[in-house]
């Protein structure tokens, strides 16, 4: 998924969101940034997953 100008994201590899800073993390220290339009549109797909956020 397109996630960013810059970014695009594997959803099965991502292990944390956060919403607040606007960042998918999938190790321990990597990873990227969510822009404004596209955090809704990626809510939904991880409520239907199984990553935490």
């Amino acid at each position: 998924m397109r996630v960013h100008r810059s970014f695009v994201a594997n959803v099965n590899n991502i292990k944390r969101f956060d919403s607040k800073e606007k960042k998918l993390y999938f190790s321990e220290k990597t990873y990227c940034l969510v822009s404004r339009k596209n955090v809704v549109p990626l809510k939904n797909i991880l409520k239907e997953g199984f990553v935490e956020m």
